[in-house]
């Protein structure tokens, strides 16, 4: 089953459940939920890193983009605070 995604292996592992379950056979549906479950869990955790990888490359898109206009770089909030004589 390596060639289906993620989503397609917890979908097959639940209706192999049901059908198990339905049929009386309780272990092998204990463990068809037990392996959808770390599936999930797997999924989610993938979700979170490309929703990571997608604020960064955002964000130095951005980053970019603002250089590219000024063509000169960002300001920090430091480097501001400095140049006009705040304490920090």
């Amino acid at each position: 089953m390596a060639d289906k995604t993620l989503a397609e292996q917890i979908q097959f592992e639940l209706q192999f459940m049901g059908m198990m379950g339905m049929c009386g056979r309780v272990e092998a549906a204990d463990k068809a939920y037990i392996k959808a479950q770390e599936l999930t869990a797997e999924l989610i955790e993938l979700e979170k890193l490309n929703a990571a990888l997608d604020w960064n490359d955002w964000h130095d898109k951005l980053s970019e983009d603002i250089e590219a206009e000024n063509s000169e770089p960002v300001e920090t909030k430091t480097d501001y605070c400095n140049r006009m004589g705040f304490d920090m």
